[in-house]
């Protein structure tokens, strides 16, 4: 019965489904024949590749050549693709009026002259790859709220709304194309500028850097480059001031005018524009041309600052070419002292040179953010650059950087490495100069460069120097001031003292301790294998807090609390490992309560059973 059920509903939704796409479909198409059939004509924008409109003494015949609408007569000038656009979608959009048909022409005994058509006010050609239409506009109906229409070739004649003398143009400026630079800006390889600073010349690699090619080699500031590009793509010509120029030295655009060229992958993607002399009327104008065209035209006269740059403006002032996000590795070598940094995926960053540990990750983060945004504050000449040896040998500090993703065993080894070499001299200004490996430029930059980032591995050490569970903690013991005190978890997962005479657990205070054992922090890390534990009060006469762990029969942790900072804090150390640190009054207090009530006449009194560690003591 279920099998049965379960088919007939399959067949019932698969039926509704048909039902409901067969109606859809019946709906769409009638709807598009009810549209169709309120048009004037049937046209389809996407497949006209001629036009051509007389109006008068008005004339403008345009093609569409791979893509793009060319104004072909009265000037062989580029057309604005959006105004054709317009003007075929709204032609085809027309809705019909009343139709005249030859019967009723002959029957009241008109001709075309009496509806304007034989000499049409419009004369519009429209055609494809296989036809063309030519339409005649004539002159307005008696009540003038329409025109009288007709297809050259059909013998009806139709009136249409007199809207359609509101978008047929009259002039050729507003179908004249504004744009002077074409195309988007990732398919832009090459941009030149001449000036009066001379000629510069920049280039895209297929990573997408960009780099100074003339008057020096270099990387170009991105940033800059990406808001020059796009002020060029967005500029506009204000004015048409002449076309078919033979002379156009009067207008200042001669060989000597400043030039902008953008270069795409070939010489045929190449667009050059010439800046020329003010206008006399309006000095807040400029002329201009593209030297393919012969046209010219007024543009803001903001443009020439826009391109009046020197090489420096556009060079990049990151002392590295990559973002701190980039690096994935940092070696960093003072003469005999060396550290070294490393990030690893979904771990964080590490120190692994001199010592292995867990780096603090917002810490490392920070400071490469900091060190990667250092800028350079002035260029060496690159003749001093090739020949300037002090400071450099040796220099003060080295710095070797690895992007993610692209790590070597070793980075004392791998030559692929960006390389920054900082001098120990300081010029006269209080900076330094750098070089960085594969560009044999000399830079200029702040000390910052060797004091933003500690030689001291301890300096990054993350801060978190025991993380436990309190849920994974089975029993703890205390040691202080003479006193022992020990308790355990029962089958009911509460605490109880070891020893029957003692009093309750206080369990504030062991709640507090286990919060502080969650997440140890330390406020500083003070001094690694330190041959005396005696000045920290970290030796036999420390206080030990140990707790012993679930699935770790017997194991634990232990914290040796040693004396008082001199912030009032005090010195730490976890058994077995090799580093001294302090922690903050707050959490020492919270480590040093009573686990519970003990009378003074037994508080020397040790506990005999004594737990046992995976740590060296």
């Amino acid at each position: 019965m279920k099998f049965r059920l379960t088919l007939f509903l399959m067949v019932a939704v698969s039926l509704l489904a048909g039902f409901i796409v067969f109606v859809e479909r019946k709906t769409e198409s009638t709807r598009r024949r009810e549209e169709q059939a309120r048009q004037a004509f049937r046209i389809e924008p996407g497949r006209v590749s001629y036009l051509r409109i007389e109006a008068g003494i008005f004339l403008l015949e345009c093609v569409l050549k791979n893509d793009e609408w060319q104004i072909q007569q009265p000037v062989q000038v580029r057309a604005d693709q959006g105004e054709i656009d317009r003007i075929l979608d709204q032609f085809a959009r027309l809705p019909r009026g009343e139709m005249i048909t030859a019967a009723d022409i002959d029957a009241r005994g008109l001709t075309p002259a009496d509806f304007g058509l034989s000499a049409p006010r419009v004369r519009m050609v429209l055609g494809d790859s296989t036809r063309r239409q030519t339409f005649l506009v004539g002159r307005s109906t008696p009540l003038s709220d329409s025109v009288y229409l007709k297809e050259e070739s059909r013998p009806e004649i139709l009136t249409v709304s007199t809207n359609l003398l509101a978008f047929i143009p009259t002039n050729l400026e507003t179908l004249r194309d504004r744009t002077l630079f074409r195309g988007t800006m990732d398919r832009i390889r090459r941009v030149d500028l001449r000036g009066p600073a001379g000629f510069i010349q920049l280039a895209r690699s297929e990573q997408g850097h960009w780099t100074l090619q003339q008057p020096l080699a270099g990387r170009a500031d991105r940033h800059m480059l990406r808001s020059l590009l796009e002020r060029l793509l967005n500029l506009r010509v204000v004015g048409f001031v002449s076309d078919s120029v033979a002379d156009f030295a009067p207008f200042g655009l001669d060989g000597n005018a400043m030039t902008v060229v953008l270069g795409g992958g070939g010489r045929d993607e190449e667009q050059a524009l010439q800046i020329g002399n003010p206008t006399e009327k309006d000095p807040g104008l400029v002329y201009a041309k593209l030297q393919s065209e012969k046209s010219v035209y007024t543009v803001p006269a903001g443009l020439i600052g826009m391109l009046n740059l020197k090489p420096d403006d556009l060079r990049d002032r990151r002392l590295i070419g990559l973002s701190s996000g980039d690096i994935g590795r940092l070696r960093i070598e003072e003469r005999e002292q060396f550290l070294e940094l490393e990030y690893k995926q979904d771990e964080g960053w590490f120190v692994v040179e001199p010592r292995v540990w867990k780096a603090d990750d917002q810490l490392v983060k920070n400071l490469m953010v900091q060190w990667a945004g250092i800028r350079i504050e002035a260029f060496e000449d690159p003749a001093t650059a090739e020949t300037a040896g002090s400071g450099f040998d040796p220099p003060a500090r080295t710095y070797q950087l690895f992007c993610r993703g692209n790590l070597p065993a070793d980075a004392r080894t791998n030559a692929a490495a960006t390389v920054v070499t900082v001098s120990s001299n300081v010029l006269p200004s209080g900076l330094r100069s750098v070089r960085v490996s594969g560009e044999g430029l000399l830079y200029d930059v702040s000390d910052k460069v060797l004091t933003l980032l500690p030689l001291n591995p301890l300096y990054y050490r993350d801060r978190v120097v025991l993380s436990l569970d309190s849920d994974d903690v089975t029993g703890i013991r205390s040691q202080r001031q003479g006193l022992e005190q020990a308790i355990e978890k029962d089958a009911a997962g509460r605490y109880q003292p070891v020893l029957p005479a003692a009093g309750p657990v206080d369990e504030e205070a062991v709640k507090d301790l286990l919060m502080v054992f969650n997440r140890l922090l330390t406020v500083d890390f003070v001094e690694v294998d330190p041959p005396d534990l005696l000045r920290y009060g970290l030796n036999g006469q420390a206080s030990v807090i140990t707790l012993n762990l679930k699935g770790k029969t017997g194991l634990g942790k232990s914290l040796a609390i040693g004396t008082s900072t001199p912030t009032g804090g005090r010195y730490a150390m976890i058994k077995g490992q090799d580093v001294v640190f302090t922690m903050d009054p707050d959490a020492s207090a919270r480590l040093m309560r009573d686990l519970y009530p003990v009378p003074e006449a037994t508080r020397k009194v040790s506990i005999e059973v004594e737990p046992q560690t995976d740590d060296k003591p």
